[in-house]
């Protein structure tokens, strides 16, 4: 949409149980200020058609894009440049060589090039065709080491939307939580201290102290957190590197949030597949979201639906689309066939596969039996297969 949902956009949304309303449509709509407010009119209008549909709002998290009004309060600030400017450490700080130019309206140093300037990105601004005016969309990188910054986002970002229009609310959509940690800490970042593995660490254990907090927060609110997280970011398989994923776990309010999977393919399900079990075992609820390739008319979901059908629990979703604006979005024939519910617990089978060992998972349901064989553990040749049973 290019404007507030019509009534044939409202109508056409009777069938999904969860919806995430995001920003690249209200963009222009809002002229590139307090899109919050934009985002939660729609989804009171969407609450007040289907009250049993869960509604998230969007809010980017490694990002500061100044879309968002109290973080263009601070963004617009000239102390983000200055080392011992008040809003300096709330953002992290580079010395890479960066495309400067553009940006009119912001301080100097995310204008220009210089020595030192906050890091940024115009992934905003790439997204709607609007680089002719970086100053409503170039983002800076939160600096989530620094404990007021933490502070800042939770009570002056965040609590400004949960308050607001709750009723017409089940939770936030926190994008992009871990985004930083694997594209910034090759930019040289000045102001936290130690070498790129050790900021990625100190950054991490920011990043789990804040979204403990906001779980907690959203949960007195009977709200959910859903939080985005690379898949390999909070694998519990995962033995090496400085996370400990299972502790961040812990931290977090048991059942208070909603782990988001990005990019999941059926043919390729690791490390996805193992985790989401794990996950459901835990009573958490998850999503998981399919990218399809465009311009194909009746696109097979089998294999990214046998996935989800194996691990799926009480609060699972799924979601397939070629992108994230409106047009990229259909309801698929699949969606509507009776799958019934699961009578068993997840079933896992290694066997030999042409000299290296395969693995087929299944699962049985009352009305379909659910399999994805691979041919080995690591796979991107997996095939998934639902058959239906005869009553």
């Amino acid at each position: 949409m290019t404007g507030p949902l019509s009534p044939v956009q409202l109508s056409s949304l009777s069938k999904y149980p969860l919806i995430i309303l995001g920003w690249q449509h209200q963009i222009w709509w809002s002229n590139f200020s307090r899109i919050s407010h934009a985002q939660l009119s729609e989804l009171r209008k969407i609450k007040s058609m289907y009250p049993t549909t869960k509604t998230y709002a969007y809010l980017p998290l490694s990002w500061a894009p100044p879309m968002w009004e109290n973080i263009r309060n601070i963004v617009t600030d000239p102390s983000i440049c200055q080392r011992s400017g008040r809003f300096y450490d709330y953002f992290l700080q580079s010395r890479a060589k960066e495309e400067g130019g553009g940006g009119e309206g912001l301080p100097e140093c995310v204008r220009g090039d210089r020595e030192e300037h906050p890091l940024y990105s115009d992934t905003f601004c790439g997204q709607v065709l609007a680089n002719a005016s970086l100053e409503r969309c170039r983002s800076l990188y939160w600096n989530f080491a620094n404990q007021e910054s933490r502070n800042y986002i939770l009570s002056s970002v965040v609590a400004p939307i949960i308050d607001s229009q709750q009723p017409f609310l089940d939770g936030v959509f926190f994008d992009g939580v871990d985004f930083a940690e694997f594209s910034a800490f090759r930019f040289n970042i000045t102001n936290i201290p130690g070498s790129p593995s050790e900021q990625g660490k100190v950054y991490w254990e920011g990043i789990t102290k804040w979204t403990t907090k906001a779980v907690s927060l959203l949960s007195s609110k009977k709200l959910k957190a859903m939080l985005s997280i690379g898949q390999n970011s909070l694998n519990f398989f995962h033995t090496e590197g400085s996370k400990d994923e299972n502790r961040f776990m812990k931290q977090l309010t048991r059942g208070g949030w909603v782990r988001y999977y990005e990019f999941v393919r059926g043919e390729n399900p690791f490390p996805v597949l193992p985790n989401i079990i794990r996950e459901g075992e835990l009573g958490m609820s998850v999503v998981i979201h399919v990218y399809l390739e465009r311009n194909v008319s009746a696109p097979d979901l089998t294999d990214h639906i046998a996935l989800f059908l194996i691990a799926r629990e009480e609060g699972f979703y799924f979601m397939a689309s070629t992108g994230w604006l409106d047009a990229d979005w259909t309801w698929h024939a699949q969606y509507d066939l009776e799958y019934g519910q699961p009578v068993e617990k997840p079933q896992k089978i290694f066997h030999n596969e042409s000299g290296s060992q395969g693995i087929t998972y299944s699962r049985r349901y009352t009305k379909c039996n659910v399999s994805l064989k691979c041919s080995s553990i690591d796979s991107d040749d997996c095939k998934g297969a639902i058959d239906f049973l005869d009553f």
